[in-house]
This record gives structure tokens, C-alpha cells and sequence, in this order.
């Protein structure tokens, strides 16, 4: 269901469930693939009662769980933004689970996971399942994205399509889960998702990505990258928030592929090795134009931009086009 769940999905419905994590695109389909199967075979305008819990009345929630439902087996009461809710009324929460209803699922949605010593916590681990939407790794993450499309919408997404779709993207589950449902809707009624399709929906919406910039400054086209990338900054504006983080893992990849070659591996099991399916000849034609030494240098640079960023020293426009100005002195280091 996710990149890191302290259960597997559930094949009987339960009194509680906690869904933590970012808000955004990837944690709606969790919470949309639960709420089908706690939902099943109920009237959803009738069974599912939701609360912004910053605002929510501790009465008035224990009221609805109690309440028996109205055309449908059980009532669903979802409680968002619901970290500050539960920490004030957890001995009230503790309480009701010590003899909650039988017809009604508590829904919990947290921006961060329970603390496992708290009693609450056993409690629900007890009765209930906790999923916890910890950040994927990079190489985990085409698994993730083909769970998440067969789970979700009943599509088959290969191995090539899902690195595809995270090269074109980059590693944000939020931003790749926006970019599946638009590719589900795109493919229609066929069952799978290809590489053909990444490209010609995806590849296209990001047309101007860390790609190019790379290979405008591997081309020594410094002006040409900072145009890019000024346009991704203006037209994207989630752009900013891990554009930094994409530049780094794209020249990391390229230093790897650089000590490959050097090393005499054929090109084919550079890219099988580094997962690289999108643009494979462009991709080794930049790590052989390139220098182990200076992409290592570029890599040292991306991390003092994102330092920079982060303690408010710089702003991700002056970071990148700091790093840009740096690339031609030091991407051809020897």
C-alpha cells in the first residue's frame, strides 16, 4: 500500500485506522483505496461522516461513532488534520476504544506517526492497523508507483514505465502520484501503462526538465540553463521545492555512469544497473562527455545550495543560478 505500513492492507474491517504522513496526491489514494474497503456495501453519502478535527468537538465525534448507521453495514467517521485532536482528547479516545462500536470505523489522519510508547498507540496497533507513509527510497520507488497503479485504478505499470515516469518527475510520491492518476485517465480502458505513454503525456508536461539543463551545461550552454530554468521556476511553481534535490540526484546518477564507463562496462548494463529508462543514449552520451572529478565537484556544490536554502542563506532561484555560473568550471575538472 505504501512505501513503509506497519500492516498489510485489511481483510476484516476494523474499529481504527491511522493513515500518517505528508498531506498531498499520494497520501489521498491510501486514504481512497481504504475507504472503498471499509466502505463496501455501504450508501457513502450516508455512511461516511468527515471532520476537520482542528475544529471538531470531542463530543460531537463519539456521538456519530456511536450512532448506527443508515443503509450500509457501518458508519465511517474520518477525522483529518487530527495530530493536535488526538494528543488533547486521548484518554477520552482510550476510553472508547476500551468498548467501541461494533458498526462504526474511526479514521484517524495524521501529518506525523503516533509515538510508540503512548498507550493510545498499543491500543490501536491492538484493535486497528497504522499505515505510515514514510518517504520511499529511490530505488523502491517504481515498486511503490506499480503497487500504487495496480491497487488504485487496476493498471499494470513495467518496470520501464515506472522509471521513466520517475525520471521525467523526480522523487516526490505526491507529485508522482499526480502524474499516475493523469496517465490512468490518459490510457482509458487499457489495462496497462507504457513506456509510450510516460513520454508522450509526461514527457511532454516536463519538456523543460533537469535534463535539459544538464545538457545545456554539459554543452557548456550556460545561458540556454538558465533560461530553462528560470521558465520551469515561472510555469511549476511546486518547481522550487525539489528542483535542488533533482539536480542532485540527476548529476549523482551521471558520476556513477561516468565511473562506469570508465571501467569499461557496456552501456546497456550501465543503464539497467542505475535503472535509467527514459532517453538512454542521451544519458550516456552526458556521463562519457563528462568527468568523474567535476561531476563530483557539481554534487559538492548542490549540497551547499540546498544548505544554503534551507538555513535562509540563499533563495532556490540565486542557489541554482549560483550553481548553474559554477557547472562550467567545474563539470570538466579532469
Amino acid at each position: 500500500m505504501t512505501a513503509k505500513t506497519s500492516k498489510t492492507a485489511p481483510q476484516t474491517i476494523k474499529c481504527v485506522y491511522v493513515i500518517s504522513g505528508q498531506s498531498g496526491r499520494f497520501r489521498d489514494a491510501q486514504l481512497a483505496k481504504l475507504r472503498k474497503s471499509v466502505l463496501e456495501g455501504c450508501d457513502w453519502s450516508m455512511c461516511l461522516r468527515q471532520f476537520d478535527a482542528e475544529q471538531a468537538n470531542i463530543a460531537e465525534v463519539l456521538n456519530e461513532l456511536r450512532t448506527l448507521p443508515f443503509l450500509g453495514p457501518r458508519r465511517v467517521v474520518e477525522l483529518h488534520r487530527a495530530d493536535s485532536f488526538v494528543k488533547e482528547h486521548r484518554q477520552a479516545l482510550e476510553q472508547y476504544l476500551t468498548s467501541p462500536s461494533t458498526t462504526a470505523v474511526l479514521l484517524l489522519l495524521l501529518d506525523k506517526p503516533l509515538p510508540g510508547n503512548l498507550r493510545i498507540t498499543k491500543v490501536i496497533h491492538k484493535l486497528g492497523s497504522c499505515y505510515s507513509l514514510e518517504p520511499a527510497r529511490t530505488q523502491d520507488i517504481p515498486l511503490v508507483l506499480a503497487r500504487l497503479a495496480k491497487d488504485t485504478y487496476g493498471k499494470t505499470l513495467g518496470p520501464a514505465a515506472a522509471g521513466a515516469l520517475q525520471e521525467l518527475t523526480g522523487n516526490s510520491l505526491n507529485a508522482l502520484a499526480e502524474e499516475l492518476e493523469k496517465l490512468c485517465l490518459y490510457v482509458g480502458d487499457r489495462a496497462a501503462i507504457s513506456i509510450e505513454d510516460v513520454q508522450a503525456l509526461v514527457g511532454q508536461n516536463r519538456e523543460l526538465s533537469v535534463f535539459e539543463i544538464t545538457d545545456a551545461l554539459i554543452k557548456q550552454d550556460t545561458p540556454r540553463a538558465m533560461q530553462l530554468m528560470e521558465r520551469i521556476l515561472h510555469q511549476d511553481r511546486n518547481a522550487q521545492y525539489g528542483i535542488i534535490g533533482l539536480l542532485a540526484w540527476y548529476v549523482r546518477r551521471l558520476r556513477k555512469a561516468r565511473v562506469m564507463l570508465d571501467s569499461k562496462l557496456p552501456s546497456h548494463q550501465i543503464c539497467q544497473q542505475l535503472k535509467v529508462w527514459y532517453r538512454r543514449d542521451e544519458f550516456i552520451r552526458q556521463a562519457a562527455q563528462s568527468s568523474a572529478e567535476g561531476l563530483r565537484l557539481a554534487c559538492k556544490q548542490l549540497t551547499k545550495a540546498d544548505l544554503a536554502v534551507k538555513t535562509g542563506a540563499a533563495n532556490v532561484p540565486n542557489a541554482v543560478e549560483r550553481f548553474i555560473l559554477s557547472f562550467a568550471s567545474i563539470s570538466q575538472h579532469p
